[in-house]
Order: structure tokens, then sequence, then C-alpha cells
């Protein structure tokens, strides 16, 4: 079976406007084993793709990416029928929650339901005072019982939940539940606290301090060697990004 998913691209053109767990993930100074690792040069990576246009293809997910996603409502909905779940999970989808400090994260899912909220982006001031989410992750047979038997401090995921941390002081629990239909212990499920949290999510904040002081000076090298040109309209822009993707070469004549 080809596993295929389309996220919104209202979605994907909020997210341009936050640093997001990927972004901070990549410039924590540490490898998830705890050894010191150099990320300069993610700064400078994560701003210049803040400037990209996106393209159609962008929208697109497939394999395990795309089934990963497909497979979060039958995994929400089996950890809410376990007797250990304290509360009632929803489902969310093509949403960021953000804060004034330009930090945002997607959740799996919620306590409360997305439809009590307006539009993709979501201020984390709206949430109640103690808020549940539930991170969902689909592996391969392997990884998901690697992951689902591990300490969970040790596991690399914990920072995903971190700067969701980071972003919400209101967000109190997160759990990650490892989930494949396949395997005859279809769900594991690690509980996650602030205080499991407390280094990883100050990390976090620290990372997305230091990337927000870079920017102005990406800014202003961009903004005084660049230029944004004149001459293709969207349309335009749109179809040469299509070509660069298809790696086709045509006589622009």
């Amino acid at each position: 079976m080809i596993w295929t998913h389309k996220v919104s691209r209202e979605w994907m053109e909020a997210r341009k406007k936050y640093l997001t767990a990927s972004g901070v993930s990549s410039i924590i100074p540490f490898t998830a084993t705890g050894k010191p690792r150099n990320v300069d040069s993610k700064y400078f990576e994560i701003w210049a793709a803040t400037r990209t246009a996106i393209t159609e293809d962008d929208l697109y997910s497939h394999g395990a990416a795309a089934r990963g996603h497909l497979l979060e409502p039958y995994a929400i909905a089996e950890f809410n029928a376990l007797e250990r779940a304290s509360w009632v999970m929803h489902q969310w989808d093509d949403a960021l929650i953000f804060n004034d400090h330009g930090t945002a994260f997607s959740p799996d899912g919620m306590m409360i339901s997305q439809n009590e909220f307006k539009g993709v982006e979501i201020d984390e001031d709206e949430l109640p005072s103690y808020t549940a989410c539930i991170e969902v992750k689909s592996y391969g047979y392997a990884k998901h019982y690697a992951c689902g038997v591990c300490n969970k401090f040790a596991l690399e995921e914990r920072w995903q939940l971190a700067h969701a941390m980071a972003v919400s002081d209101k967000i109190s629990i997160i759990y990650l539940v490892f989930y494949n239909p396949s395997c005859k212990e279809r769900l594991f499920v690690h509980t996650y606290k602030r205080d499991d949290l407390e280094k990883e999510i100050e990390l976090c904040k620290e990372a997305a301090k230091e990337y927000f002081n870079r920017v102005p000076g990406f800014e202003e090298q961009a903004d005084l060697l660049g230029y944004p040109g004149k001459l293709a309209n969207e349309q335009q822009i749109q179809e040469m990004l299509l070509l660069d993707q298809n790696k086709t070469v045509i006589n622009p004549r």
C-alpha cells in the first residue's frame, strides 16, 4: 500500500512564521545521548527555510511519514480506551499553538477539542490553565518495541515534548504514545510531567532565544545584498519551482 497524506497550505504557511520543534531540535547543542555538537550553521538554515515559497508538492508526505499521520486517530482512540487514561484526548490536525516569543508547536491531540478554537494559529493564552496533550509515533515494529520498552528519559522524542512545554507553561502533562497496529502490543505509553523535562524545557528556551538573537543579523545581510526581483509574478514563480522540483530543463524563450 502506498501511503499519502496532504496538509493544508494555510498550516504550512503559518509554520513559516514560527520556530517549531523540528527547528529547535536541530539547534540543541547536545545529541540525544548528551554529547556536545556544533550547531552554528543550523541557525542560518532554519532562518533561510522561512524565506522560501511553498509548492504544492510540499503539502504532501508519503510512506512512513504519511502512515504515521493517518494512524493518529486510531492511536488516540486506542489510548482513550485504556483504563489508565485520565482524560479523553481529541485529535488535532493542521493547527499551531504559538506564544509571543515566536515559537509554536502542532499537537497531535489535546484534552480540549480543536473545534473550540478558530483558525490555524491559536494563542497559547487561550489554553486552559492545566492542559494535557498527546503525541503519537507510529514506527516500524523494531523501533516500536525499542522505544516502547526504553527508559523514557533516554528517548530522543522527549525534546519535541519539551519544546511544546517551552511554548506554553499551561501544558502540564504529555502522553507519548507509540502505536503499531500490526504488533501484539499495539500501544506503549510514556507519561511526561513538566518536572520530568525541566532541564530539556530550559534548553529549548535558551536555543530559541539564541536563534532569535541571530535573526536580525541574517535579515540585515539579506536586505543589504539580495534582491527580491521584479519581473516574475506569483504564477510564474510557482511554475519555476515546479520545474526545479521535476528537474526539467526547457528553453525559456
